[in-house]
């Protein structure tokens, strides 16, 4: 019949063909590095925790979807879909074509989070499609009855919410900037890095070896990104790894290291207790601080002197070191810090 016909005709194969050949670096990229993009996604796919949690995660999910789409648009969106899922053999194919990349995925990700948290931006691509599917029913162009049609008056109201919550988003992020409130929680997630990268190079060109002195986030990865964007020069910043496989793109650079004996400038957040788990440095020392406008610290800065060695690492943790993990029940001792 005439959907056959598509497939005769050389446009949708040369379509496929390009999107084969934009994988291919991808591809060869995975290959080389032992397929760790895989690894990374599979990551969030691990489910566990405690049993409310079976609960907590839907309602997680629920509550930041309404805020992302603004709390009308999501239910419209589920009354909507539903009905259409219900009403799948009388739906032509352009709605049947649009619930296939919005509802369907939707929810397959409804019941993965049952099992585990979804982040709010996981499920962002389907509202694409969902957003023309919504648009179409509401314009009249798709019928889900009498019940779910008299909702159509609810559409419009619904984008104007969503709009008044976007831009009041938007207003209370410059607020909370300009009055220096919430400092400590907000601001320091979303602004306030160039700041920090000041403070850090302040220390840095202080340092009477800074030539041999390469800057290191711990912990939270964000601190490093952010160090690699905003200090002078973009240098190659580091991220301390606490055990030996890769889980960023800072592990993919750190692997043979090649730092023995230099020093390093520790960045970490001001809450976290600094514990090293290796004998990696001969000594470490606070060096310096880095304040919201109160006084409160909101970073410190280590100096740690003289790298004496760096874990190899790996992109997947071999199976005799992973025995050897659990016979030595974790790593002791470590560097002096002062």
């Amino acid at each position: 019949g005439e959907k056959r016909r598509v497939l005769r005709e050389m446009g949708i194969y040369v379509f496929l063909g390009w999107v084969l050949v934009a994988l291919v670096p991808l591809i060869w990229w995975n290959v080389r590095h032992e397929w760790v993009t895989f690894q990374h996604t599979g990551s969030h796919f691990r489910g566990g925790g405690e049993v409310w949690s079976w609960v907590l995660n839907p309602l997680y999910l629920i509550g930041t979807q309404a805020l992302m789409i603004s709390p009308v648009l999501w239910v419209i969106c589920v009354v909507t879909g539903v009905r259409g899922l219900r009403m799948w053999r009388k739906l032509d194919e352009r709605g049947r074509f649009l619930l296939m990349y919005s509802l369907v995925p939707l929810s397959i990700v409804a019941i993965l989070s049952v099992r585990q948290r979804i982040l709010p931006n996981w499920p962002a691509a389907f509202y694409l499609a969902g957003s023309v599917y919504g648009a179409a029913w509401a314009a009249g162009e798709i019928e889900l009855g009498a019940g779910v049609d008299r909702w159509r008056r609810w559409f419009i109201p619904g984008v104007v919410v969503g709009l008044v919550m976007a831009v009041g988003a938007i207003l209370g992020l410059a607020i909370i900037g300009q009055a220096r409130v919430g400092e400590g929680v907000l601001r320091k997630r979303l602004w306030g890095w160039r700041e920090l990268a000041h403070t850090v190079d302040s220390i840095y060109r202080g340092l009477p070896n800074a030539s041999n002195t390469f800057i290191m986030g711990m912990r939270d990865r964000s601190i490093t990104s952010a160090l690699a964007f905003y200090l002078p020069g973009q240098p190659r910043t580091y991220e301390w790894t606490y055990d030996v496989v890769v889980k960023s793109q800072y592990g993919i650079w750190q692997r043979s290291f090649d730092k023995v004996g230099w020093d390093a400038l520790l960045v970490m957040h001001a809450r976290d207790r600094f514990v090293p788990q290796t004998n990696r440095f001969r000594a470490i020392t606070l060096v310096g601080e880095h304040c919201d406008q109160r006084g409160e610290a909101l970073f410190r800065v280590y100096l740690a002197r003289e790298l004496r060695e760096w874990p190899d690492l790996y992109y997947h943790l071999p199976e005799e070191l992973r025995a050897r993990q659990k016979g030595r029940g974790g790593s002791k001792g470590g560097p002096t810090v002062h």
